[in-house]
């Protein structure tokens, strides 16, 4: 019996919920050092990547394309701004802000997942990480994600389609025979990043 990959993902998600439920201990022994180190070896160029995304967005909400249809010109608003925004506090941003808002930063001036080479002191490194995550910069990278997904896929007729964008931006030779893995393994790292 093959499984689908929405069975796959999910059988993923939940031996890595059990893993952490059981063994939180063992878990974090485990993860911590890899997280550690993707942090310390890409945290300023991860910086000016983010800041890279903010101002590219900016730069979108001024020029003509702001004023362009996603979707297409047949394309019917289904929630308004207001709504938008509810949802996105209600999903996670509004709970997370009010606890990691806080908790963030002192966690952070304890224990410094950066270089100290970014930020002088352990504090000022603590809220530039926190003001990353919670600030406008997160908001782009919302944002970032939101074309990808609702413009891109929807342009190339594979609506809500996250490995779309990359699949479309290979050569003919590549899809045809790699296509297949490419996808999953971009599903797999969106479960990851979601998890």
């Amino acid at each position: 019996m093959k499984l689908t990959l929405e069975c796959r993902a999910l059988l993923i998600c939940v031996v890595i919920a059990t893993l952490a439920i059981g063994f939180p201990s063992t878990l974090k022994t485990v993860f911590q050092p890899f997280v550690q180190n993707v942090i310390a070896t890409f945290g300023s160029s991860f910086f000016v990547f983010v800041n890279f995304i903010l101002l590219a967005l900016l730069l979108l909400c001024i020029s003509p394309l702001a004023n362009k249809k996603m979707g297409g010109s047949e394309a019917r608003i289904e929630f308004s701004t207001f709504g938008w925004l509810a949802m996105l506090f209600a999903a996670g941003m509004g709970s997370g802000l009010v606890f990691w808002g806080v908790a963030e930063p002192v966690i952070h001036s304890l224990e410094l997942p950066l270089k100290q080479g970014v930020y002088p002191d352990k504090v000022g490194s603590a809220l530039a990480l926190t003001m990353l995550n919670w600030g406008v910069h997160a908001w782009a990278l919302y944002g970032a994600f939101g074309l990808l997904l609702g413009g891109v896929t929807r342009a190339l007729r594979s609506a809500d389609d996250i490995s779309a964008p990359a699949i479309y931006a290979l050569p003919q030779s590549i899809q045809r025979k790699w296509a297949s893995s490419i996808r999953n393994g971009i599903y797999l790292i969106a479960i990851f990043a979601i998890f």
